[in-house]
């Protein structure tokens, strides 16, 4: 299926595409990826962007690409790096290689997104990795938080458009390990009463939460809606037994991204049809 992004404001960007009523339009979501770590699973990784690219799904990768843990005084220094980190130009050699690793996949490499660990290379090192490498493989960069509008035309006679709201978030805060972060799913639906998709990740969980909304229209119909909220994991497996992990007691973090089916579906009584989400696991 055919898909076009563009910017339209730094931290909002529209993704148009076309469907018919019998098709699924999917998108793959990835978060902290930590592509240049040691831990990462580039295995698990390229599995996914295959099944990506076999469908031309487009992929949105919000935040947390890089790793980027070994610069010259950082405090957070890790044990062991990948060739061919190990040298002076170290940030641009980040850059270079995951540009490499991406040209294969540009085509399909929607988004990508700030995390902290770039936030962190931008505050420290006045450098933008994520920018950087957005603009060496052809890719939109978007900010820390922002929106994603998907507009989708009905492939009728009418040719009507419809459109979902995505807000994206890296994330915030430290480990859960009891409630693994859903407790600010409502939050955020206070927040962002406009979003019906709402992604973050940064935290190494994965769940897909349901948060039912009634909606009250202008016509004085009352209709039943939900936000989907979607902790995106990583692909980044923790060493447990030693070092940080250990130390603070982390459990296993959950690898993998996610998948977020859109569909049309008419509205029952009428002739009017909406855009139907759902997540699933990568």
């Amino acid at each position: 299926m055919n898909w076009e992004i563009e910017a339209k404001q730094a931290e909002a960007h529209l993704l148009r595409t076309h469907m018919g009523l019998d098709q699924r339009f999917r998108i793959l979501v990835l978060s902290d990826v930590h592509y240049d770590s040691p831990e990462c699973d580039r295995d698990l990784l390229i599995k996914h962007l295959d099944q990506a690219q076999k469908i031309n799904a487009p992929v949105l990768v919000i935040g947390d690409w890089f790793d980027s843990m070994r610069s010259t005084g950082d405090r957070r220094h890790t044990h062991g790096t990948r060739k061919p980190y190990d040298q002076l130009e170290y940030l641009d050699v980040l850059v270079e290689d995951s540009a490499k690793f991406l040209t294969q996949y540009k085509d399909v490499i929607a988004l990508i997104t700030q995390g902290n660990h770039e936030s962190a290379m931008l505050r420290h090192h006045n450098t933008d990795l994520t920018r950087r490498l957005a603009r060496e493989i052809g890719s939109c960069y978007g900010m820390y938080r922002g929106w994603l509008v998907v507009n989708i035309k009905m492939s009728t006679k009418n040719a009507t458009t419809l459109s979902t709201k995505v807000y994206y978030d890296h994330g915030s805060g430290g480990s859960a390990p009891v409630t693994r972060g859903v407790i600010k799913t409502n939050r955020r639906a206070v927040m962002l009463p406009d979003a019906d998709i709402v992604l973050s990740g940064h935290i190494h969980e994965r769940w897909i939460v349901e948060v039912p909304r009634i909606k009250l229209h202008r016509n004085y119909s009352v209709t039943q809606q939900s936000q989907i909220h979607v902790s995106t994991g990583t692909y980044k497996k923790e060493d447990l037994t030693k070092g940080w992990g250990a130390e603070k007691g982390f459990g296993p973090p959950a690898l993998g991204g996610c998948w977020l089916d859109l569909w049309l579906e008419r509205v029952r009584g009428t002739n009017r049809y909406e855009v139907k989400v759902s997540a699933s696991y990568a």
